[in-house]
């Protein structure tokens, strides 16, 4: 298990010199329930991180200057990273599939949108 801050307090409760069975048992379910919580937290935003993923996929098809092709690209890796997500709740390492899809995703659409930020200006500002 890799180490985290948030369980340190819990950690220093559970190795306690004067720690008795029952507060050992009680901080192991305090434990257990942090972890949860940290959990359902990576859970769900990721969760609405690749549906958003999706969103801006559909959008990015309608809108010319961002091209189908991005547009698909959004589409096919906010499913992928779902799926992700998704097999997370079983086996949680498989939430990297999820970060993944989100580094691709915002390397192509950073690239994309700064290369719009250089071109042509067609929008005039209202003085």
């Amino acid at each position: 298990m890799r180490p985290r801050f948030a369980f340190a307090p819990l950690s220093d409760l559970y190795h306690a010199p004067l720690a008795t069975i029952e507060t050992q048992a009680t901080v192991v379910l305090l434990w257990e329930a942090t972890q949860g919580i940290t959990y359902t937290f990576t859970f769900v935003g990721s969760l609405f991180l690749m549906i958003g993923f999706i969103a801006l996929g559909v959008a990015m098809i309608r809108a010319p200057a961002f091209g189908r092709r991005l547009g698909w690209v959004s589409i096919v890796l906010g499913v992928l990273g779902g799926v992700g997500v998704v097999v997370s709740l079983f086996v949680f390492e498989a939430i990297g599939f999820m970060f993944l899809a989100d580094l691709i995703f915002l390397l192509l659409f950073g690239r994309k949108v700064y290369s719009l930020s250089k071109g042509p200006r067609s929008i005039k500002t209202v003085t």
